[in-house]
């Protein structure tokens, strides 16, 4: 074999260090077509040409900073536009969990619309009352179907602390709004286990949830259940203990959580401050809190978890909200249903 000539490995030797950067040479003129396209996008949407804008983050610039999220961002005002309330909200919740400009708004504004469509006027009101709210009154037409929906509200003079006759007991009203109420009983009806069992549970298993909706529920009659509106239950975890709160769940009967009774009885701001070693809230909204049994100061149950997924917890004979809970089987525990029904 003949021995390569020096002039030879001169020539590779030079060819080899003119084309080491060529790469990152390249590398850099594409990230420049990119950011300048990545700018074009960004003048597009400010401009309203929302689907130039789409086209080039979706179409071009893939995973380029935040494209994707851009994408989803602008794929929900475009279907907003179209009247494609679902398929908007479904991009704009993504893009609302990163926080990504005026997702959340915007996502607010499609909800409200779905509501609208689905019959539910107080459900749409809020929806967009929320957007008035933040001050943003640019998003779409909020503003104007807000003002629209609540002159076409019936008028009630229900109110939060009235007492409110229904079915067959006095049920203290915690929440009033133009076409329904949250109604809670005035005082313990009853006394049940959370669950039968002393065992695992969570507010869709226990017992009692299925006692509420079934045989409680049965007690109203035709008229009465038809005003019974069925509430999607968020089911939070332990606010202390972290113990899973299960599956969120669809009731027309249910218990308050620890987080509800907090909201509705009065926010000292403990919940939101509890330090590591305490198992109870006491603070000036006690005597609020406090229910009568036969005449007698009596725990009632909450469906939120205690210390573990065998307690449940509970507000004491003095007002105190137990988070720490109590054993799911204990028979002595007072029973305060709620509800949500139309006005």
């Amino acid at each position: 074999m003949k021995r390569m000539g020096n002039h030879v490995v001169i020539a590779l030797l030079l060819a080899a260090l003119w084309l080491t950067p060529l790469a990152p040479r390249a590398y850099a003129v594409d990230l420049d077509i990119r950011e300048r396209a990545y700018q074009a996008a960004i003048s597009y949407a400010e401009e309203g040409r929302l689907g130039d804008a789409y086209r080039i983050f979706a179409e071009q610039l893939g995973d380029y900073k935040d494209s994707k999220m851009y994408s989803l961002y602008l794929d929900g005002l475009i279907n907003i536009e179209l009247g494609y309330f679902a398929a908007a909200e479904y991009s704009l919740r993504v893009a609302s969990l990163s926080n990504f400009l005026d997702a959340r708004l915007y996502l607010e504004y499609a909800q409200g619309r779905i509501c609208e469509e689905n019959g539910d006027i107080d459900g749409a009101f809020t929806h967009y009352q929320s957007i008035v709210s933040a001050d943003i009154n640019g998003v779409m037409d909020a503003l104007q179907r807000a003002w629209t929906l609540q002159d076409s509200m019936p008028e009630t003079n229900i109110k939060a602390g009235d007492i409110y006759r229904f079915g067959n007991y006095d049920w203290l009203v915690l929440d009033a709004r133009q076409d329904k109420a949250l109604l809670i009983t005035k005082d313990v009806i009853e006394l049940r286990s959370y669950n039968t069992a002393f065992t695992s549970v969570t507010w869709e298993t226990c017992t009692l949830r299925k006692y509420l909706n079934n045989d409680f529920y049965d007690n109203f009659n035709t008229e009465e259940k038809a005003r019974i509106i069925e509430t999607t239950i968020e089911n939070l975890d332990s606010p202390r203990y972290a113990t899973d709160g299960g599956n969120d769940t669809k009731d027309k009967v249910f218990l308050l959580s620890i987080q509800e009774c907090v909201q509705y009885f009065g926010d000292s701001g403990q919940l939101a401050n509890i330090s590591p070693n305490k198992a109870l809230l006491s603070d000036e909204y006690n005597n609020d809190r406090v229910a009568m049994y036969k005449g007698q100061a009596t725990d009632w149950l909450l469906r939120s978890p205690g210390n573990s997924s065998r307690e449940s917890a509970f507000v004491n004979t003095y007002g105190n909200v137990h988070i720490i809970g109590r054993v799911v089987s204990n028979k002595q525990s007072g029973v305060r249903p709620a509800m949500w029904i139309k006005l």
